[in-house]
């Protein structure tokens, strides 16, 4: 039940990392379109093409901090995954080159 609990504590804490920080960058990059649109035509309401590429902007503003976020966080779960390994192994761990610790001989 322990491994369970660490799954699921796990997927929600990335899943809610993901949504969170893509719907704040997608927010951020569409108002900096709009920002400029704005400055640079002096007109409001924008266009439909300055809708269209603030959509498109936004959307992938979104997708790259996804994907930053799911690489850092399966990083991170790999190094505490590690840490905790070695904790549990003791001073028998040996190194990937099978050469033994200073604390084995």
């Amino acid at each position: 039940m322990n491994m369970l609990g660490l799954l699921f504590r796990y997927i929600f804490r990335s899943f809610f990392h993901l949504v969170f920080s893509s719907l704040f960058f997608a927010m951020i990059s569409a108002g900096l379109v709009l920002l400029i649109s704005f400055l640079a035509t002096h007109t409001w309401p924008p266009s439909s093409l300055t809708v269209t590429a603030c959509v498109v902007i936004a959307i992938l503003a979104a997708y790259a901090v996804t994907m930053t976020v799911l690489a850092s966080e399966a990083i991170a779960e790999n190094a505490r995954n590690r840490a905790a390994s070695n904790q549990t192994a003791g001073n028998s761990q040996r190194s990937e080159k099978g050469v033994e610790f200073e604390s084995e001989r």
